[in-house]
Protein backbone atom coordinates (compact mmCIF):
# COMPACT_ATOMS: atom_id res chain seq x y z
CA UNK A 1 0.00 0.00 0.00
CA UNK A 2 1.44 3.39 -0.99
CA UNK A 3 0.30 6.19 1.30
CA UNK A 4 2.91 8.84 0.56
CA UNK A 5 1.70 9.59 -2.96
CA UNK A 6 -0.20 12.81 -3.70
CA UNK A 7 -3.99 12.36 -3.93
CA UNK A 8 -4.05 14.20 -7.26
CA UNK A 9 -1.74 11.58 -8.74
CA UNK A 10 -3.84 8.73 -7.33
CA UNK A 11 -7.02 10.22 -8.80
CA UNK A 12 -5.45 10.70 -12.25
CA UNK A 13 -4.32 7.08 -12.25
CA UNK A 14 -7.82 5.97 -11.28
CA UNK A 15 -9.57 8.04 -13.94
CA UNK A 16 -7.43 6.65 -16.76
CA UNK A 17 -8.90 3.20 -17.24
CA UNK A 18 -6.22 2.22 -19.76
CA UNK A 19 -3.52 1.94 -17.08
CA UNK A 20 -2.60 -1.56 -15.88
CA UNK A 21 -1.22 -2.37 -12.44
CA UNK A 22 2.32 -2.41 -13.88
CA UNK A 23 1.79 0.98 -15.54
CA UNK A 24 0.58 2.53 -12.29
CA UNK A 25 3.39 0.96 -10.23
CA UNK A 26 6.01 2.30 -12.62
CA UNK A 27 4.50 5.80 -12.55
CA UNK A 28 4.38 5.75 -8.75
CA UNK A 29 8.02 4.66 -8.48
CA UNK A 30 9.05 7.45 -10.85
CA UNK A 31 6.97 9.99 -8.89
CA UNK A 32 8.65 9.02 -5.61
CA UNK A 33 12.11 9.79 -6.97
CA UNK A 34 11.21 12.79 -9.15
CA UNK A 35 12.22 16.35 -8.36
CA UNK A 36 9.45 18.83 -7.67
CA UNK A 37 9.55 20.23 -11.22
CA UNK A 38 9.61 16.73 -12.77
CA UNK A 39 6.72 15.70 -10.53
CA UNK A 40 4.62 18.70 -11.64
CA UNK A 41 5.44 17.91 -15.28
CA UNK A 42 4.32 14.32 -14.70
CA UNK A 43 1.00 15.56 -13.27
CA UNK A 44 0.42 17.73 -16.36
CA UNK A 45 1.22 14.83 -18.70
CA UNK A 46 -1.15 12.53 -16.78
CA UNK A 47 -3.88 15.18 -16.93
CA UNK A 48 -3.58 15.33 -20.71
CA UNK A 49 -3.58 11.54 -20.99
CA UNK A 50 -6.61 11.24 -18.70
CA UNK A 51 -8.59 13.89 -20.59
CA UNK A 52 -7.84 12.09 -23.86
CA UNK A 53 -8.91 8.77 -22.36
CA UNK A 54 -12.16 10.16 -20.96
CA UNK A 55 -12.99 11.91 -24.23
CA UNK A 56 -12.60 8.59 -26.07
CA UNK A 57 -15.21 6.87 -23.88
CA UNK A 58 -18.11 7.49 -26.26
CA UNK A 59 -21.33 5.47 -26.40
CA UNK A 60 -20.95 2.14 -28.10
CA UNK A 61 -23.99 -0.10 -28.56
CA UNK A 62 -22.05 -3.16 -29.71
CA UNK A 63 -22.62 -5.85 -27.09
CA UNK A 64 -19.17 -7.41 -27.47
CA UNK A 65 -17.47 -4.01 -27.01
CA UNK A 66 -19.44 -3.36 -23.85
CA UNK A 67 -18.45 -6.74 -22.41
CA UNK A 68 -14.78 -6.04 -23.24
CA UNK A 69 -14.89 -2.52 -21.77
CA UNK A 70 -16.67 -3.81 -18.67
CA UNK A 71 -14.01 -6.45 -18.03
CA UNK A 72 -11.20 -3.94 -18.69
CA UNK A 73 -12.66 -1.29 -16.39
CA UNK A 74 -13.34 -3.72 -13.54
CA UNK A 75 -9.79 -5.06 -13.88
CA UNK A 76 -8.40 -1.50 -13.78
CA UNK A 77 -10.35 -0.67 -10.62
CA UNK A 78 -9.10 -3.86 -8.96
CA UNK A 79 -5.49 -3.07 -9.93
CA UNK A 80 -5.81 0.46 -8.51
CA UNK A 81 -7.33 -0.94 -5.31
CA UNK A 82 -4.36 -3.29 -4.84
CA UNK A 83 -2.01 -0.31 -4.86
CA UNK A 84 -3.97 2.33 -2.99
CA UNK A 85 -6.94 0.73 -1.20
CA UNK A 86 -10.63 1.44 -1.77
CA UNK A 87 -11.28 4.38 -4.13
CA UNK A 88 -13.71 7.19 -3.37
CA UNK A 89 -17.16 6.31 -4.67
CA UNK A 90 -17.63 9.66 -6.41
CA UNK A 91 -14.38 9.17 -8.37
CA UNK A 92 -15.49 5.71 -9.52
CA UNK A 93 -18.88 7.11 -10.52
CA UNK A 94 -17.20 9.96 -12.41
CA UNK A 95 -15.16 7.42 -14.39
CA UNK A 96 -18.12 5.14 -15.14
CA UNK A 97 -20.29 8.06 -16.26
CA UNK A 98 -17.79 8.73 -19.07
CA UNK A 99 -18.41 5.27 -20.50
CA UNK A 100 -21.47 3.65 -22.03
CA UNK A 101 -21.49 1.04 -19.26
CA UNK A 102 -24.29 0.57 -16.71
CA UNK A 103 -23.14 1.87 -13.32
CA UNK A 104 -24.53 -1.05 -11.33
CA UNK A 105 -22.77 -3.58 -13.60
CA UNK A 106 -19.37 -2.00 -12.97
CA UNK A 107 -19.46 -0.88 -9.39
CA UNK A 108 -18.64 -3.31 -6.59
CA UNK A 109 -20.72 -3.30 -3.42
CA UNK A 110 -17.59 -2.67 -1.33
CA UNK A 111 -17.22 0.73 -2.99
CA UNK A 112 -20.66 1.87 -1.85
CA UNK A 113 -21.49 3.22 1.60
CA UNK A 114 -23.95 5.78 2.98
CA UNK A 115 -21.15 8.33 3.49
CA UNK A 116 -19.82 7.67 -0.01
CA UNK A 117 -23.28 8.26 -1.49
CA UNK A 118 -23.60 11.53 0.42
CA UNK A 119 -20.16 12.59 -0.77
CA UNK A 120 -21.22 11.90 -4.37
CA UNK A 121 -24.26 14.19 -4.17
CA UNK A 122 -22.75 16.87 -1.88
CA UNK A 123 -21.35 18.80 -4.84
CA UNK A 124 -24.84 19.15 -6.33
CA UNK A 125 -27.13 19.84 -3.34
CA UNK A 126 -25.88 22.54 -0.99
CA UNK A 127 -26.92 23.36 2.57
CA UNK A 128 -29.04 20.28 3.35
CA UNK A 129 -26.72 18.00 5.35
CA UNK A 130 -29.46 16.52 7.56
CA UNK A 131 -31.54 15.55 4.52
CA UNK A 132 -28.60 14.15 2.55
CA UNK A 133 -27.51 12.02 5.52
CA UNK A 134 -30.94 10.40 5.81
CA UNK A 135 -31.45 10.14 2.04
CA UNK A 136 -28.05 8.49 1.56
CA UNK A 137 -28.85 5.81 4.13
CA UNK A 138 -32.24 4.90 2.64
CA UNK A 139 -30.74 4.96 -0.84
CA UNK A 140 -27.94 2.65 0.30
CA UNK A 141 -30.51 0.30 1.81
CA UNK A 142 -32.46 0.38 -1.44
CA UNK A 143 -29.27 -0.51 -3.33
CA UNK A 144 -28.72 -3.53 -1.08
CA UNK A 145 -32.30 -4.71 -1.60
CA UNK A 146 -32.22 -4.49 -5.39
CA UNK A 147 -28.71 -5.86 -5.99
CA UNK A 148 -27.44 -7.98 -3.13
CA UNK A 149 -30.64 -8.93 -1.34
CA UNK A 150 -30.13 -12.57 -2.40
CA UNK A 151 -27.08 -12.71 -0.14
CA UNK A 152 -28.60 -10.67 2.69
CA UNK A 153 -32.14 -11.66 3.52
CA UNK A 154 -34.64 -9.47 5.34
CA UNK A 155 -32.93 -6.13 4.72
CA UNK A 156 -35.34 -3.40 5.93
CA UNK A 157 -37.52 -1.52 3.48
CA UNK A 158 -36.15 1.95 2.69
CA UNK A 159 -38.88 4.61 2.70
CA UNK A 160 -38.47 8.24 3.73
CA UNK A 161 -40.65 11.27 4.49
CA UNK A 162 -39.07 14.69 3.94
CA UNK A 163 -40.73 17.94 4.97
CA UNK A 164 -39.94 21.64 4.77
CA UNK A 165 -40.05 24.65 2.44
CA UNK A 166 -40.17 24.37 -1.35
CA UNK A 167 -37.35 25.09 -3.75
CA UNK A 168 -34.47 23.98 -1.53
CA UNK A 169 -33.52 20.56 -2.97
CA UNK A 170 -36.02 17.90 -1.82
CA UNK A 171 -36.75 16.67 -5.34
CA UNK A 172 -33.45 17.51 -7.05
CA UNK A 173 -31.38 15.47 -4.56
CA UNK A 174 -33.35 12.32 -5.41
CA UNK A 175 -33.20 13.01 -9.15
CA UNK A 176 -29.43 13.51 -8.99
CA UNK A 177 -28.89 10.26 -7.07
CA UNK A 178 -31.06 8.35 -9.51
CA UNK A 179 -29.18 9.86 -12.45
CA UNK A 180 -25.77 9.07 -10.98
CA UNK A 181 -26.69 5.44 -10.31
CA UNK A 182 -28.83 5.09 -13.46
CA UNK A 183 -31.95 4.11 -11.55
CA UNK A 184 -35.53 5.02 -12.39
CA UNK A 185 -37.17 7.79 -10.41
CA UNK A 186 -40.74 8.87 -11.03
CA UNK A 187 -41.99 12.14 -9.57
CA UNK A 188 -45.70 11.96 -8.80
CA UNK A 189 -47.30 15.36 -8.16
CA UNK A 190 -49.99 14.54 -5.60
CA UNK A 191 -51.60 17.94 -6.06
CA UNK A 192 -52.82 16.95 -9.53
CA UNK A 193 -53.58 13.27 -8.93
CA UNK A 194 -57.01 11.79 -9.57
CA UNK A 195 -58.28 8.45 -8.34
CA UNK A 196 -58.22 5.49 -10.66
CA UNK A 197 -61.04 5.50 -13.22
CA UNK A 198 -61.38 9.30 -13.45
CA UNK A 199 -60.01 11.30 -16.38
CA UNK A 200 -56.63 12.78 -15.42
CA UNK A 201 -53.26 11.57 -14.16
CA UNK A 202 -53.58 8.66 -11.74
CA UNK A 203 -50.92 6.88 -9.70
CA UNK A 204 -50.81 3.94 -12.08
CA UNK A 205 -49.99 6.28 -14.99
CA UNK A 206 -46.62 6.85 -13.32
CA UNK A 207 -45.85 3.13 -13.59
CA UNK A 208 -46.96 3.07 -17.21
CA UNK A 209 -44.50 5.88 -17.82
CA UNK A 210 -41.62 4.00 -16.15
CA UNK A 211 -42.54 0.84 -18.07
CA UNK A 212 -42.40 2.63 -21.43
CA UNK A 213 -39.17 4.51 -20.61
CA UNK A 214 -37.48 1.18 -19.81
CA UNK A 215 -38.52 -0.57 -23.02
CA UNK A 216 -41.17 -2.53 -21.11
CA UNK A 217 -38.61 -4.25 -18.87
CA UNK A 218 -40.66 -5.18 -15.80
CA UNK A 219 -37.54 -6.01 -13.73
CA UNK A 220 -36.31 -2.43 -14.06
CA UNK A 221 -39.75 -1.11 -13.12
CA UNK A 222 -39.67 -3.17 -9.92
CA UNK A 223 -36.43 -1.45 -8.78
CA UNK A 224 -37.76 2.09 -9.18
CA UNK A 225 -37.78 5.05 -6.80
CA UNK A 226 -41.23 6.63 -6.46
CA UNK A 227 -41.30 10.22 -5.18
CA UNK A 228 -44.68 11.49 -3.96
CA UNK A 229 -44.28 15.27 -4.26
CA UNK A 230 -46.70 17.55 -2.38
CA UNK A 231 -48.00 14.52 -0.52
CA UNK A 232 -49.34 16.82 2.20
CA UNK A 233 -51.97 18.11 -0.26
CA UNK A 234 -53.69 14.71 -0.01
CA UNK A 235 -54.23 15.19 3.73
CA UNK A 236 -57.00 17.73 3.18
CA UNK A 237 -60.37 16.15 4.07
CA UNK A 238 -62.25 14.82 1.06
CA UNK A 239 -63.60 11.63 -0.48
CA UNK A 240 -61.25 11.64 -3.48
CA UNK A 241 -58.14 12.30 -1.40
CA UNK A 242 -58.97 9.40 0.92
CA UNK A 243 -59.44 7.09 -2.09
CA UNK A 244 -56.05 8.12 -3.52
CA UNK A 245 -54.39 7.50 -0.15
CA UNK A 246 -55.98 4.02 -0.11
CA UNK A 247 -54.43 3.37 -3.53
CA UNK A 248 -51.04 4.47 -2.22
CA UNK A 249 -51.40 2.15 0.77
CA UNK A 250 -51.97 -0.84 -1.49
CA UNK A 251 -48.86 0.03 -3.51
CA UNK A 252 -46.44 0.58 -0.61
CA UNK A 253 -47.49 -2.55 1.26
CA UNK A 254 -44.50 -4.81 2.01
CA UNK A 255 -45.88 -7.43 -0.35
CA UNK A 256 -47.70 -4.97 -2.58
CA UNK A 257 -48.40 -5.06 -6.29
CA UNK A 258 -49.47 -2.44 -8.78
CA UNK A 259 -51.57 -3.03 -11.88
CA UNK A 260 -51.11 -0.61 -14.77
CA UNK A 261 -51.60 -0.30 -18.53
CA UNK A 262 -48.74 -1.06 -20.91
CA UNK A 263 -49.41 2.19 -22.83
CA UNK A 264 -51.51 5.36 -22.69
CA UNK A 265 -53.97 4.25 -25.37
CA UNK A 266 -57.37 3.98 -23.64
CA UNK A 267 -58.72 1.52 -26.20
CA UNK A 268 -55.86 -0.90 -26.96
CA UNK A 269 -53.74 -1.91 -24.01
CA UNK A 270 -52.70 -4.81 -21.81
CA UNK A 271 -52.75 -4.83 -18.02
CA UNK A 272 -49.33 -5.30 -16.42
CA UNK A 273 -48.72 -6.42 -12.86
CA UNK A 274 -45.52 -5.45 -11.03
CA UNK A 275 -44.29 -6.17 -7.52
CA UNK A 276 -43.52 -3.08 -5.42
CA UNK A 277 -41.57 -5.05 -2.82
CA UNK A 278 -38.18 -3.68 -3.92
CA UNK A 279 -39.28 -0.16 -4.79
CA UNK A 280 -38.24 2.82 -2.70
CA UNK A 281 -40.92 5.36 -1.74
CA UNK A 282 -40.28 8.95 -0.68
CA UNK A 283 -43.04 11.22 0.60
CA UNK A 284 -42.39 14.93 0.30
CA UNK A 285 -44.19 18.13 1.15
CA UNK A 286 -44.19 21.40 3.06
CA UNK A 287 -46.44 19.99 5.83
CA UNK A 288 -47.25 23.50 7.04
CA UNK A 289 -49.46 22.07 9.82
CA UNK A 290 -46.36 20.75 11.59
CA UNK A 291 -45.43 24.28 12.63
CA UNK A 292 -48.62 24.69 14.63
CA UNK A 293 -48.11 21.28 16.22
CA UNK A 294 -44.61 22.30 17.33
CA UNK A 295 -45.77 25.71 18.58
CA UNK A 296 -48.37 24.12 20.85
CA UNK A 297 -46.00 21.43 22.04
CA UNK A 298 -43.22 23.86 22.89
CA UNK A 299 -45.57 26.24 24.67
CA UNK A 300 -46.77 23.40 26.88
CA UNK A 301 -43.29 22.12 27.61
CA UNK A 302 -41.84 25.56 28.32
CA UNK A 303 -44.00 26.34 31.41
CA UNK A 304 -41.68 27.06 34.32
CA UNK A 305 -38.59 27.25 32.10
CA UNK A 306 -36.78 29.98 30.21
CA UNK A 307 -38.38 29.91 26.79
CA UNK A 308 -35.99 29.46 23.87
CA UNK A 309 -36.53 32.01 21.14
CA UNK A 310 -36.95 30.65 17.63
CA UNK A 311 -35.13 33.02 15.31
CA UNK A 312 -37.02 32.18 12.13
CA UNK A 313 -40.39 30.66 11.40
CA UNK A 314 -38.88 27.74 9.48
CA UNK A 315 -36.64 26.80 12.40
CA UNK A 316 -39.78 25.17 13.81
CA UNK A 317 -39.22 22.23 11.43
CA UNK A 318 -36.06 21.34 13.37
CA UNK A 319 -38.18 20.54 16.44
CA UNK A 320 -40.55 18.13 14.69
CA UNK A 321 -40.63 14.55 15.99
CA UNK A 322 -42.10 11.53 14.16
CA UNK A 323 -45.12 11.33 16.48
CA UNK A 324 -46.12 14.89 15.46
CA UNK A 325 -47.27 13.50 12.12
CA UNK A 326 -50.05 11.63 13.93
CA UNK A 327 -51.83 14.97 14.27
CA UNK A 328 -51.86 15.65 10.51
CA UNK A 329 -54.38 12.99 9.44
CA UNK A 330 -51.73 10.75 7.92
CA UNK A 331 -53.02 7.17 8.19
CA UNK A 332 -51.05 5.09 10.66
CA UNK A 333 -50.70 2.43 7.96
CA UNK A 334 -48.58 4.86 5.94
CA UNK A 335 -46.58 6.17 8.90
CA UNK A 336 -45.81 2.59 9.89
CA UNK A 337 -44.20 1.97 6.49
CA UNK A 338 -41.91 5.01 6.65
CA UNK A 339 -38.46 4.20 8.03
CA UNK A 340 -37.26 7.70 8.69
CA UNK A 341 -38.30 11.36 8.75
CA UNK A 342 -36.14 14.33 7.86
CA UNK A 343 -36.45 18.01 7.11
CA UNK A 344 -35.02 20.55 4.70
CA UNK A 345 -34.44 24.11 5.75
CA UNK A 346 -34.53 27.51 4.13
CA UNK A 347 -31.26 28.17 2.37
CA UNK A 348 -29.02 30.82 3.92
CA UNK A 349 -27.33 33.49 1.85
CA UNK A 350 -24.07 31.57 2.29
CA UNK A 351 -25.65 28.40 0.91
CA UNK A 352 -27.01 30.32 -2.10
CA UNK A 353 -23.51 31.69 -2.71
CA UNK A 354 -22.11 28.14 -2.62
CA UNK A 355 -24.74 26.97 -5.13
CA UNK A 356 -23.84 29.76 -7.55
CA UNK A 357 -20.05 29.54 -7.15
CA UNK A 358 -19.31 25.90 -6.37
CA UNK A 359 -22.19 23.55 -7.20
CA UNK A 360 -21.63 21.01 -10.00
CA UNK A 361 -25.00 22.15 -11.35
CA UNK A 362 -24.58 25.85 -10.69
CA UNK A 363 -27.28 27.92 -12.42
CA UNK A 364 -24.57 30.28 -13.64
CA UNK A 365 -23.02 27.63 -15.93
CA UNK A 366 -25.68 27.83 -18.72
CA UNK A 367 -25.35 31.63 -18.73
CA UNK A 368 -21.56 31.39 -19.01
CA UNK A 369 -22.03 28.99 -21.92
CA UNK A 370 -24.48 31.38 -23.60
CA UNK A 371 -22.05 34.28 -23.45
CA UNK A 372 -19.10 32.09 -24.43
CA UNK A 373 -20.95 31.04 -27.59
CA UNK A 374 -21.05 34.76 -28.49
CA UNK A 375 -17.37 35.39 -27.63
CA UNK A 376 -18.30 37.21 -24.42
CA UNK A 377 -16.84 36.31 -21.02
CA UNK A 378 -19.15 36.26 -17.99
CA UNK A 379 -17.42 36.77 -14.65
CA UNK A 380 -18.61 37.15 -11.06
CA UNK A 381 -16.98 38.58 -7.99
CA UNK A 382 -17.77 37.73 -4.38
CA UNK A 383 -19.61 40.97 -3.61
CA UNK A 384 -21.85 40.56 -6.66
CA UNK A 385 -22.76 36.99 -5.71
CA UNK A 386 -23.35 38.08 -2.13
CA UNK A 387 -25.75 40.79 -3.30
CA UNK A 388 -27.68 38.30 -5.46
CA UNK A 389 -27.82 35.79 -2.60
CA UNK A 390 -29.11 38.31 -0.07
CA UNK A 391 -31.87 39.33 -2.48
CA UNK A 392 -32.91 35.70 -3.08
CA UNK A 393 -33.10 35.03 0.67
CA UNK A 394 -35.00 38.28 1.30
CA UNK A 395 -37.59 37.41 -1.37
CA UNK A 396 -37.70 33.72 -0.30
CA UNK A 397 -37.04 32.54 -3.87
CA UNK A 398 -35.08 29.47 -2.80
CA UNK A 399 -32.62 27.68 -5.11
CA UNK A 400 -35.28 27.53 -7.82
CA UNK A 401 -35.33 31.31 -8.09
CA UNK A 402 -31.63 31.68 -8.91
CA UNK A 403 -32.04 31.01 -12.66
CA UNK A 404 -34.95 33.39 -13.11
CA UNK A 405 -33.16 36.16 -11.19
CA UNK A 406 -29.99 35.67 -13.26
CA UNK A 407 -32.09 35.92 -16.41
CA UNK A 408 -33.61 39.21 -15.28
CA UNK A 409 -30.24 40.61 -14.27
CA UNK A 410 -28.47 39.54 -17.47
CA UNK A 411 -31.28 40.00 -20.04
CA UNK A 412 -29.91 43.22 -21.56
CA UNK A 413 -26.40 41.83 -21.90
CA UNK A 414 -27.75 38.58 -23.40
CA UNK A 415 -29.67 40.59 -25.98
CA UNK A 416 -26.58 42.63 -26.83
CA UNK A 417 -24.51 39.47 -27.19
CA UNK A 418 -27.18 37.91 -29.42
CA UNK A 419 -27.21 41.03 -31.58
CA UNK A 420 -23.40 40.79 -31.82
CA UNK A 421 -22.96 44.09 -29.99
CA UNK A 422 -19.86 44.37 -27.82
CA UNK A 423 -18.23 41.21 -29.19
CA UNK A 424 -15.15 39.93 -27.29
CA UNK A 425 -16.05 41.88 -24.16
CA UNK A 426 -16.43 40.86 -20.52
CA UNK A 427 -19.62 41.08 -18.44
CA UNK A 428 -18.80 41.37 -14.74
CA UNK A 429 -21.47 40.65 -12.13
CA UNK A 430 -20.31 42.79 -9.22
CA UNK A 431 -22.21 44.57 -6.46
CA UNK A 432 -22.72 47.75 -8.48
CA UNK A 433 -24.00 45.78 -11.48
CA UNK A 434 -26.51 43.81 -9.38
CA UNK A 435 -27.78 46.89 -7.54
CA UNK A 436 -28.29 48.73 -10.83
CA UNK A 437 -30.17 45.80 -12.41
CA UNK A 438 -32.41 45.20 -9.39
CA UNK A 439 -33.26 48.90 -9.25
CA UNK A 440 -34.08 48.89 -12.96
CA UNK A 441 -36.32 45.80 -12.63
CA UNK A 442 -38.13 47.38 -9.69
CA UNK A 443 -38.88 50.48 -11.76
CA UNK A 444 -40.24 48.30 -14.58
CA UNK A 445 -42.44 46.40 -12.14
CA UNK A 446 -43.81 49.67 -10.75
CA UNK A 447 -44.41 51.01 -14.25
CA UNK A 448 -41.94 53.87 -13.81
Amino acid sequence: MMNDINNDLKRLLLLNGSFTENDMSAIVEYAKKASESDYLSLIEILKDCTVSYLNCQIDNDRKESKILNLAQLKSHLLDWEKLFGLPFLKDVLFLIQRTSLPVLDVIESRYISPSGIKDAVDDYVIGQDEYLDKLSLVFYTHYLRILVHRNYRNIPRANLLVYGPTGVGKTSAVEILAEIFQLNVEIINCNSLVQEGIVGRSITDAFTNIYIKNNKDILLVEKSIIFFDEFDKLLKPGYYNSRIIDEILNIIDDNGYVNFKDNFNNHEYENIRASTKNMMFIFSGVFEGLKEVVRKKRNLSSIGYVREEIAQENDLYEYVEPEDFNKLNIPMEILGRINDFTYVKELSAEAIEDIIMRSEQSPIIPFKNYFKSHNVTLELDEEGVEELSQYIVEKKFGARGIKSLLWKVLADEMEEAGDKIGKNKTVLINKKFVEMKLKKNKKKKNGI
